[in-house]
């Protein structure tokens, strides 16, 4: 209820200063559920994205490699681990700098488990590999054939499925993100609707209180100031006035028409 008894000057003040207020917590709030779904947006393209491509872009390099590897070890001809072996260099420096650049992305526990095992498969992946390219050089084909087949492809199985699992907990952790950004954004649209709605109701009560509080006085003055004005003198006042302006200005024409009266 609107308190008659402060000004109406004062009551304006509050009721505006009341609104203003609902309007900077609802224009506080959008801004903090804003800044939390952005910050959760840079995590997701900063971390989880970046760590996902360098995952993705290690597993093809190490399938390409894998295949290059097949290629010179089922080919009959002895040269084509030299004609590879400038490709498979660069392969691996590509690989040794994603590997790096993942490492220091780690956050959690298994990551960096998962981490340390790929990293002892690739040992094992690139020892094979490498046995396998000098028994072509060599031209010993059944010792490469038998490296190939016993040691190399194991080793390039492991790695391949380690990778693999790696990439999976990364898109993993992308639909999570991503997740977690829908369920902020709903949850802050639905909350900040609340909120503009609860304070538009509440600005609409206070606007509404106000008006009454105002002009029922004023026609309540309005009716005592004609029937004065006809020199009807017949109406009693019943005492009971606010404290603000319309009150004085009852009160005032009440004292009129008991002097008027008396006269």
């Amino acid at each position: 209820m609107t308190p008659t008894r402060f000004t109406i000057g004062r009551r304006l003040a509050l009721v505006l200063g009341t609104i203003l207020v609902l309007f900077l917590v609802s224009c506080l709030y959008g801004i903090v559920q804003l800044r939390a779904v952005t910050q959760e947006m840079n995590t997701m393209l900063n971390t989880s994205l970046a760590k996902e491509r360098a995952a993705s872009d290690w597993y093809r390099n190490i399938t390409n490699g894998a295949q290059r590897v097949a290629a010179i070890a089922k080919s009959s001809d002895p040269s084509l681990a030299d004609f590879f072996a400038a490709t498979a260099a660069e392969s691996s420096k590509q690989s040794s700098a994603l590997q790096q650049q993942i490492e220091k992305m780690l956050d959690s526990d298994a990551e960096r488990a998962l981490f340390a095992q790929i990293g002892e498969n690739r040992k094992a992946y690139l020892s094979t590999r490498d046995e396998v390219s000098r028994l072509k050089k060599e031209g010993n084909a059944e010792a490469t054939a038998r490296a190939f087949s016993e040691r190399y492809e194991p080793a390039s199985v492991n790695l391949q499925k380690t990778m693999a699992r790696m990439a999976d907990l990364q898109r993993s952790e992308l639909d999570a993100a991503g997740e977690r950004i829908r369920a902020a954004s709903q949850a802050a649209t639905g909350l900040l609707t609340a909120l503009c709605v609860g304070s538009l109701l509440l600005a609409a009560l206070l606007a509404w209180r106000l008006t009454v509080s105002i002009t029922r006085p004023l026609a309540e003055a309005r009716q005592v100031a004609e029937q004065i004005a006809a020199m009807d003198l017949t109406g009693q006042d019943h005492g009971r006035h606010a404290t603000d302006e319309t009150g004085m200005l009852l009160r005032a024409l009440a004292s009129m028409r008991g002097a008027l009266e008396a006269r």
